[in-house]
């Protein structure tokens, strides 16, 4: 005998919405569009069109590339996010993007004051100890533009793949205790692959930021929330206090930075995030954000405990 097609179409509608398929799909599906988004654009990726497009500054090289790449990353991941949301796991709405524009711009707003402020506070105990100097860099208004543009670009997709996907997804398996600890170690990995990283780099922006933006969703569940506090964090990092973002050259910023300090505090060329000072106080301040997202009852058990929970309160109920 066969099975009817309602059966199979059920069948394989479970299949695709096993957390490790959703996962697949989603990494590879960011992958590709990203990669077909950029293409086209590959040309203005040239230094030749950096050094044009921004009078000639050194930077107009990297700032391209953060806006080319930023643009074909974040649109990628905004598609791929809906496709599993709606199509995939059948949602009727995508409660993680929130529920109207103001709800949104209120929470990257929020996100954003409070990672502008983390950073400040990172960099005004570095400056109070003699490890970092700032000077005045007076940069041309369109270049500041285009690198506080750029940087939420840079934000939107890494909050959109790694928390609204990879983390969601995870937690759905493995709980929201296990989804921490993994995605937080995959987004220190990936940052491994940064100029002028190190291990501590990487293990300093899977401890701090790995677990600050997890309990920034999980406080809020509402990814604007983490990408206003990414978007803060890399904004006045780099373009407020001219210091390098996860090992990138400088950018235009308001402010020249020189780390005087001992690296392993300061995080040298990588940057404040992959110092101890970042490590201590980012961290700690994640862990304050995950103890009241905890307080909330925000953490999640695994899909698949609640579901055995469920069935068995329901065979309590019966018998």
């Amino acid at each position: 005998m066969t099975a009817s097609p309602a059966v199979k179409d059920s069948k394989a509608r479970r299949f695709f919405r096993l957390p490790p398929i959703r996962l697949l799909i989603a990494i590879s599906a960011t992958i590709i569009l990203a990669i077909a988004f950029l293409l086209p654009f590959s040309w203005l990726l040239t230094e030749q069109i950096g050094l044009l497009v921004f009078g000639g500054a050194a930077y107009g090289p990297t700032l391209m590339l953060l806006l080319v790449q930023g643009a074909s990353t974040a649109v990628a991941s905004v598609l791929v996010a809906w496709f599993v949301g709606r199509v995939m796991e059948r949602r009727g709405s995508l409660q993680e993007f929130g529920s109207s524009v103001s709800s949104a711009l209120r929470q990257t707003a929020a996100g954003f004051a409070i990672g502008g402020a983390i950073m400040s506070l990172i960099v005004a105990v570095l400056a109070l100890l003699g490890w970092y100097r700032f000077s005045p860099l007076p940069s041309p208004p369109l270049a500041l533009f285009a690198a506080f543009f750029g940087f939420f670009l840079a934000a939107l997709f890494e909050e959109v793949l790694f928390r609204g996907l990879l983390f969601r997804i995870l937690e759905e398996g493995i709980g929201s205790w296990g989804a921490i600890l993994l995605s937080s170690v995959v987004f220190g990995g990936v940052h491994a692959a940064n100029p002028n990283a190190t291990f501590l780099s990487s293990t300093a922006i899977a401890l701090e930021a790995g677990i600050l933006l997890a309990s920034a969703y999980l406080l809020t569940r509402n990814l604007w929330f983490a990408v206003g506090l990414h978007w803060g964090w890399n904004l006045f990092q780099g373009i407020v206090y001219g210091a390098p973002v996860s090992g990138l050259k400088p950018l235009p910023s308001i402010l020249r930075s020189e780390s005087v300090g001992p690296a392993l505090w300061t995080g040298g060329a990588f940057g404040p995030e992959a110092g101890l000072m970042a490590l201590g106080i980012a961290t700690a301040i994640g862990l304050l954000l995950l103890s009241l997202a905890a307080r909330k009852g925000q953490l999640r058990t695994p899909q698949w405990w609640q579901d055995r929970r469920t069935r068995q309160t329901l065979s309590n109920t019966t018998t």
